[in-house]
């Protein structure tokens, strides 16, 4: 039932693997800033009835009415978890983010350290491993013949950047602490931002029947987005998704307000670190 213990992790697969390139170069998407207006509803005056049964039903629905969650709130579920059909998805874990000597650390310094990002990514690491929920690694890894070839696609200057997400380079190499072990998912040749695009992902999803799955990483305002985005939509509601506030990271902390305010609550159920864990540690 339960995976073996974290700290047997940080001794397993250190290997580096080859994937082509991220777009963390990609600058980020136009995001609508048009909000819904919250309809308030309004509650209906029941006729008083003498009759006991009638105020028996009152008082069920007025309890029911009163444990309605705010527009804002997480939806949490109360149902127990069956960790065999909880999955995690770790995406850019790599010291070229993570790593204070990654070459794209500071690009994301300062909103990591605000929201704390890497503690909860070795948080959220360590209840996953404690679990036997499927953990799903989404690397980046970049050849060198391949590079910036396309046109428009180097905004940020990388290709002046040496060994930047390099296969082979110690920058490409998972973050110490989002290692991966044996038994995880890896998705290698990643090749666009949407990861639903990769058959492996969603066999892996389709075949363990994962009912909840939780996400982070890096970037927020792409991979993360268009990831997310994709989950709800060609699972339908089938799925509980949960993209993590305080475990993903953008360049700034606009474009990581904006994406969770405007798109990621709108396809999704985000949650914060502690939700996430709190939500977990109910069902153990």
């Amino acid at each position: 039932m339960f995976k073996r213990h974290w700290s047997d992790r940080l001794n397993s697969v250190s290997a580096v693997y080859n994937y082509p390139a991220d777009p963390v170069y990609i600058e980020f998407a136009e995001i609508k800033s048009e909000f819904n207006r919250i309809r308030g509803n309004s509650q209906k005056n029941l006729k008083p009835q003498i009759s006991q049964v009638v105020h028996l039903q009152q008082t069920a629905l007025t309890r029911r009415s009163s444990r309605k969650m705010s527009f804002a709130a997480p939806i949490i579920e109360e149902e127990e978890i069956n960790f065999s059909k909880v999955a995690f998805l770790f995406i850019t874990c790599q010291n070229e983010f993570l790593d204070e000597a990654g070459k794209l650390y500071p690009k994301v310094e300062t909103v990591m350290k605000k929201l704390g990002t890497k503690k909860n990514l070795c948080r959220l690491m360590e209840a996953a491993s404690n679990t036997d929920a499927l953990i799903i690694h989404a690397p980046v890894g970049i050849e060198t013949s391949s590079k910036y070839t396309v046109f428009g696609l180097d905004e940020n200057k990388l290709a002046a950047m040496s060994d930047v997400f390099t296969v082979g380079s110690w920058g490409a190499e998972f973050y110490k602490d989002t290692c991966a072990s044996s038994d995880d998912v890896i998705l290698r040749g990643r090749s666009t931002n949407d990861l639903t695009t990769d058959p492996r992902l969603m066999s892996s999803l389709v075949n363990r029947q994962i009912e909840r799955i939780f996400v982070c990483g890096l970037l927020t305002d792409v991979t993360v987005e268009q990831t997310v985005v994709s989950l709800a939509k060609k699972f339908k509601g089938e799925m509980a998704i949960h993209p993590i506030s305080d475990a993903t990271a953008s360049s700034t902390m606009d474009a990581q307000q904006i994406t969770f305010k405007t798109v990621l609550s709108k396809h999704a159920k985000p949650l914060t670190t502690d939700e996430a864990i709190d939500l977990l540690q109910d069902s153990m």
